[in-house]
């Protein structure tokens, strides 16, 4: 089992075990001109956005449309919704969970020590190793974050991974986590999670 299967596993673990799960979607896309590469890598960046309980919305751009997930509904918040993309083709994912009403002491006990945990519950054979973790500042935005290397010794791979995480608040009570993965060694990769990061923005 290579590390891409584990992966498409767990990757909605981590905010589905700190918050719960729910459902529901606005979402409107606009075309973006793409680099060579993306081209070539089959990928058409496009701007996407989800809305938010206060009337404002959440936009990040994907080189793919981000489908809504089922999860399970949690007693802890009033609802979450989920969404996720995988190809394995180009080995590349993103999910995102939006909670709605998460409780203060959730908001102040959020960190993303216990977001690894979580991810990675059952990447039995992975190498994980942090390769930073923090505060970050996206536009207006304080994010917390977590940059993950990993590697699939069960299947004596050399080729490495990551998983970046990103944690923030859009508004009183709208809690959102975003996970993106890619090869360590695939440069469209590594801008489709540079560059998705960097566009997240609520208005």
């Amino acid at each position: 089992m290579n590390i891409t299967t584990k992966l498409v596993c767990v990757l909605l673990l981590p905010a589905v075990l700190l918050l719960g799960a729910g459902c529901n979607r606005e979402a409107q896309e606009k075309s973006i001109l793409p680099s060579f590469e993306e081209v070539q890598a089959g990928y058409v960046w496009k701007e996407q956005e989800f809305s938010q309980a206060d009337g404002k919305k959440l936009i990040l751009e994907l080189p793919f449309q981000l489908e809504k997930e089922e999860t399970l509904q949690p007693n802890t918040i009033e609802k979450l919704e989920s969404y996720s993309y995988y190809d394995d083709k180009n080995y590349i994912s993103a999910e995102l969970v939006h909670g709605i009403g998460m409780p203060k002491e959730m908001a102040e006990n959020f960190d993303m020590e216990g977001f690894l945990k979580a991810s990675f519950v059952d990447a039995e054979g992975l190498q994980v190793k942090v390769k930073d973790r923090g505060r970050k500042q996206v536009g207006d935005r304080e994010m917390t974050y977590l940059d993950v290397q990993l590697l699939d010794k069960e299947s004596d791979s050399t080729t490495t991974a990551r998983l970046m995480n990103v944690g923030f608040f859009g508004g009183e009570g709208e809690f959102w986590a975003v996970s993106w993965f890619a090869y360590e060694d695939d440069p469209a990769g590594q801008r489709m999670i540079e560059r998705s990061l960097e566009s997240i923005r609520v208005e």
